[in-house]
């Protein structure tokens, strides 16, 4: 990844930008269809960033974690990061993908990420605890 790509993948969003996508879709719930729709769009870069969307909406994004638990298998691993920080940010919802985080836990590149969201929704799986211990 160029520097450019990664510096505009880091400011994706001012804090300003954040809060209005925050308000519109709290206003304008269908607008998250759009965004879901956008985990399965051909160019990484829109996928990423539809993750990272979805995360800062956090618990009003519920109905997309089915498509984030898909996106954790995703070809780009910048959109596999932040869909695991998506599926983070949403919260108690999210806890239906700590299956795919167990399996997140595989991907060397994005295993952190799924190891810090499976550490927050995976305290009541076994599964998840028993991923984690077989970590250390």
């Amino acid at each position: 990844m160029s520097p450019e790509t990664a510096l505009a993948v880091k400011n994706a969003f001012t804090p300003e930008q954040e809060a209005a996508l925050v308000a519109w879709t709290k206003k304008y719930p269908y607008t998250n269809l759009g965004l879901i729709e956008a985990l399965r769009h051909p160019e990484k870069l829109a996928r990423s960033m539809a993750a990272e969307a979805l995360g800062k909406i956090g618990p009003g994004a519920a109905a997309a974690v089915p498509a984030l638990a898909a996106a954790l298998k995703d070809s780009y691993y910048i959109a596999r990061i932040n869909a695991a920080s998506a599926l983070d940010e949403i919260g108690g919802p999210a806890s239906a993908a700590v299956p795919a985080l167990i399996e997140g836990l595989k991907d060397k590149e994005t295993f952190w990420q799924a190891a810090r969201t499976l550490g927050r929704l995976g305290r009541n799986s076994p599964e998840a605890v028993a991923a984690l211990n077989a970590m250390l």
